[in-house]
């Protein structure tokens, strides 16, 4: 399972991209969970309750 958030930004070439690298993901792992917290999923892979962490935009009040 891999944890991830998409960030905010809805500009045409950057949500390409993150459709075209989520694609990528999704084809490779059994799940995604976005639980909406930069600082919880980093916990859930620190606990071993997800096996990596990947997010498009992360800001420090992430």
């Amino acid at each position: 399972q891999v944890a991830g958030e998409y960030g905010s930004s809805r500009e045409p070439d950057v949500l390409s991209a993150k459709c075209k690298n989520l694609r990528v993901i999704i084809e490779k792992v059994h799940s995604i969970r976005a639980i909406g917290s930069a600082a919880m999923n980093l916990c859930m892979v620190a606990e071993g309750s997800c096996d990596a962490y990947f997010e498009y935009g992360i800001h420090i009040w992430d």
